[in-house]
């Protein structure tokens, strides 16, 4: 399968397994591939927690409050706590801590 890591290249991926074997498969955007988001190998995990809908149809909703792990660049660090960042292709977040597990909270698509 070749996939586009986005804004950088194409990847035709060859093993997954523990670790993910690629090799390069040119530059040309290709509608066919499925865009990849991706960091650097220089990262932080982070969860976001996205509020929705206390109730829907007139019952509580248990899916209220999600947390959402994942991966964000290390400059991150130069962000300020309390600051609303633009997390690309997911939305806006609010930074509420910072080290070595930042979190943030989901405010606006």
């Amino acid at each position: 399968e070749t996939i586009r890591l986005k804004d950088l290249f194409n990847v035709t991926v060859e093993k997954v397994g523990k670790e993910i074997e690629g090799r390069f498969a040119g530059m040309e955007v290709k509608p066919e591939y499925e865009k990849i988001q991706w960091v650097t190998e220089d990262h932080l995990p982070m969860v976001i927690i996205k509020p929705d809908l206390l109730f829907k149809e007139g019952k509580y909703n248990e899916e209220s409050l999600k947390e959402i792990g994942g991966f964000v660049e290390r400059n991150i660090e130069i962000v300020k706590e309390g600051e609303v960042v633009q997390m690309e292709r997911f939305g806006f977040v609010k930074i509420e801590r910072l080290g070595d597990r930042p979190l943030g909270i989901y405010v606006h698509r």
